[in-house]
Formats: C-alpha cells, sequence, structure tokens
C-alpha cells in the first residue's frame, strides 16, 4: 500500500491510546487512525466540524476521534479522541 498522508498524534491521542494499550479497543482505535495515511481523500467518511477549519471526526470503537486535515501539507494529525465511549 502507497503512504498517501503523513500521520501526527497530539499527545493527549497518545497517551489515551497508550493507556488502554494491549487492548481490542486500542487496536480497533489505532488501526482506525492510521487508516488515513492510504486514503486518496482523508475526509471519506467523516463529518465536517463546521465551526472549526479542516476539522472533521468519525466514529471508532465507540469513541469520536477529531482530525485535522492539512491538504497543501498531505498531513493528517489526530487531535482528540473523546474519552467516554
Amino acid at each position: 500500500m502507497k503512504v498517501n498522508w503523513t500521520l501526527r498524534y497530539e499527545r493527549s491521542v497518545t497517551a489515551f491510546l497508550y493507556s488502554i494499550r494491549g487492548t481490542e479497543k486500542a487496536a480497533k482505535l489505532s488501526e482506525a487512525i492510521k487508516a488515513f495515511q492510504y486514503k486518496d481523500d482523508p475526509t471519506e467518511g467523516c463529518i465536517i466540524v463546521e465551526e472549526r477549519p479542516a476539522r472533521y471526526e468519525f466514529e471508532a470503537a465507540g469513541h469520536w476521534v477529531g482530525i485535522r486535515v492539512l491538504v497543501d501539507d498531505k498531513t493528517v494529525s489526530a487531535l482528540y479522541i473523546t474519552i467516554e465511549g
């Protein structure tokens, strides 16, 4: 598979994934986020966050994950994961 996008994680996302490491939920969330690297259009299947430019959300493993897509840089940043889920 060809990597189309650079993927970045905010500290809070890394910390949350680390706190649940070794669980099925952590694996599903990580897999869902990493999949953005390979998409032609990373916004496909996401909900637009109207009040924030270039921000989108998607559901994975019972959590909402917020991402920022910077087309010029070909970068997708995982910004947050909702804790309740």
